[in-house]
């Protein structure tokens, strides 16, 4: 009961604290205007939000697409953090169910179902993309990111959610105020690097499980209704290449055409070039070819051995763990 509270209290203060925050400074912006250290702030804060996001907690934790050095693992839990989509273990395990049952009863964020109730049109679109941060059922965190919960480290950062949301908010605010020597730049980089960039980030980030769930171009032949949406590939640093991340789910790589830019991936490489990760998966032209003219029976290219136990637990229920 206090872990639902919780969810229920985390979905609306981010709301409603990221939009008061945003109103408050485009209020402020007619006095003191626009200039380059509002859009600079907000820009780097939003980059580290977004680079935790789909490289860190996605790509990485959720799929281990990658491997990493661990300062660069501990890095990206934190920069994920301070997008305000949960804490790190959390976010995984309602991630994995997402794939289990993708499109179906049981996942969190469908535009077609909530639990096993089936949706359509809008009101789909609205629990895709806000109304299921405050219904969802809190995931089973022992059977879906179990291998998370082994490592210490992971427990530890994952614990320390609101510490590195506070960061968010505290490191761009002490950015305007050292680059102004004044509170009121400190107030101004709290509020466009701090709310502004949370609120901006969290709506771009669930509109992957509305509009790239509902609208765009289907290539491969797999469950679920998952679409690329080129509208929100460069914003998402490559999420929106949606269907193609479906398709090979342990791939590092969202954008599988030269012309499909993916920011994350582009990260993950100059990260590769300094020697700071390695073993980048990427699926081969073959499965890629394969994979466009039949069906998908399984998950992807490979699972780990969490994955596989949640797939063992999943066929044996028709609904989510409670």
């Amino acid at each position: 009961m206090r872990l639902e509270q919780a969810k229920k209290l985390h979905a609306v203060a981010v709301i409603i604290l990221s939009l008061g925050g945003t109103v408050a400074a485009g209020v402020l912006a007619r006095r003191w205007g626009v200039g380059p250290l509002e859009l600079g702030l907000l820009g780097l804060m939003y980059s580290l939000s977004m680079v935790g996001i789909t490289v860190g907690f996605h790509r990485g934790f959720a799929h281990g697409a990658f491997e990493a050095a661990p300062w660069v693992r501990a890095a990206l839990a934190i920069f994920g953090s301070m997008a305000c989509q949960g804490p790190l273990i959390y976010w995984v395990a309602n991630h994995r169910t997402h794939h289990r049952f993708t499109d179906a009863p049981g996942d969190p964020h469908s535009p077609y179902f909530h639990g096993s109730t089936p949706l359509r049109g809008l009101r789909g679109i609205w629990h895709a993309h806000i109304g299921w941060t405050y219904s969802h059922a809190i995931p089973d965190t022992v059977t879906y990111a179990k291998d998370l919960l082994r490592s210490s480290e992971l427990r530890r950062l994952s614990g320390l959610y609101f510490v590195w949301v506070g960061l968010g908010l505290a490191l761009p605010a002490l950015l305007g105020g050292l680059l102004t020597l004044s509170l009121e730049g400190a107030l101004r980089g709290l509020l466009w690097g701090g709310f502004v960039r949370i609120f901006v980030a969290y709506q771009i980030s669930l509109a992957i499980g509305s509009l790239a769930h509902s609208h765009g171009s289907r290539p491969f032949r797999i469950r679920g209704q998952s679409a690329n949406n080129a509208l929100l590939a460069l914003p998402t640093f490559g999420e929106g290449w949606h269907q193609n991340h479906h398709a090979f789910p342990y791939s590092g790589v969202f954008g599988l055409e030269w012309w499909q830019i993916d920011l994350g991936a582009m990260v993950l490489r100059a990260l590769e070039v300094l020697g700071q990760v390695r073993n980048i998966k990427r699926p081969p032209e073959s499965a890629i070819s394969a994979r466009l003219a039949t069906p998908d029976t399984d998950w992807g290219m490979e699972e780990s051995p969490a994955e596989r136990a949640a797939r063992h637990v999943a066929s044996r229920n028709t609904s989510l763990p409670q």
